[in-house]
Formats: C-alpha cells, sequence, structure tokens
C-alpha cells in the first residue's frame, strides 16, 4: 500500500522485479505511460495466457465492473482489468469498490486511471490508501531522456 504518488520508472522496477500488487491507481492523463505499466503487468502478471478486460465508466455499466472484480474461476484465470473514467461511477457503489480493494483477490489486478491528477475526494483519498499510486503525468524534461532511450530499447530502435 502507497501512501504517497510514485513514478511511472518505479513503478515499472518494481513490476518487472516481480513486485505485482493487486490495486493501482493512475493519476494523470500520459497515454503512453499508461501503455507501459499495463503492458509490463501483462508480460509479468499474465505470463500464462491470462486475459486483459478493459472498462470505461459511462460507457460500462459499474455492476459489470463488479461482477469482473468478483467473479472467480475454479482454475484461477489470472486478468487485469482496466477501468478508465473512473470519476463518472456511481456513488452507491463506492462502497463495494472499497471493500474488493481492501481483500483483493491474488489473480486478478485492477488499475483504475484518474486522467486528472489533481482529482480529489473521499472515495479517490481512500482508494489511494488502499492501492500504489502512480503519477501519470507527462515528465519533466530532465526526464525525458531517460524515457526516450527505454522506448527506443523497447521498441529496437
Amino acid at each position: 500500500m502507497a501512501k504517497g504518488l510514485i513514478t511511472p520508472g518505479q513503478a515499472l522496477r518494481r513490476i518487472m522485479s516481480r513486485e505485482v500488487a493487486n490495486v493501482y491507481t493512475f493519476f494523470g492523463d500520459d497515454i503512453f505511460f499508461h501503455d507501459v505499466i499495463i503492458d509490463g503487468l501483462q508480460k509479468v502478471f499474465n505470463a500464462q495466457g491470462g486475459e486483459k478486460n478493459n472498462l470505461i465508466m459511462g460507457v460500462d455499466s459499474e455492476s459489470n465492473l463488479l461482477d469482473q472484480l468478483n467473479m472467480n474461476s475454479l482454475f484461477s484465470e489470472k486478468s487485469i482489468i482496466v477501468v478508465r473514467n473512473c470519476k463518472k461511477i456511481n456513488r452507491k457503489y463506492h462502497s463495494d469498490i472499497l471493500d474488493y480493494c481492501k481483500s483483493a483477490y491474488d489473480d486478478k489486478i485492477l488499475v483504475l486511471i484518474y486522467d486528472d491528477p489533481y482529482a480529489k475526494n473521499k472515495f479517490i483519498d481512500n482508494i489511494r490508501q488502499l492501492s500504489t499510486a502512480i503519477d501519470m503525468r507527462t515528465p519533466f524534461p530532465n526526464k525525458m531522456k531517460e524515457w526516450v532511450i527505454y522506448y527506443a530499447k523497447k521498441n529496437n530502435i
């Protein structure tokens, strides 16, 4: 459980060293960073062919999200559930999601994405305390070189 925000680089190093959390919260709208972290999770967590489910609040329902979270397989199939546009989650589902975060299943990873890095309310504060919170804003110029080198290596450029 992280109390403060960590950088995408710190998160990626943890994931690649197989230190994977059950719940992640992304704060920021840098889609490149979102994809890098989610790809890392898939590579490490879903190595044997698990599935990734994308949900967009406002298009998909909260009950669909809760079904995905609470559905268990007899064969412990691993899955990553990515939820975008989390600000639109209805208040009546907040307690159910918080309860899940307190006792998340080991065969599922929940990724909640808030495009606004400064989003703040009681629900978000509670989620931040129960998850690994990652600052997904565009990096400062002094970190840009590090990310360009990583991207070039990853894509064999």
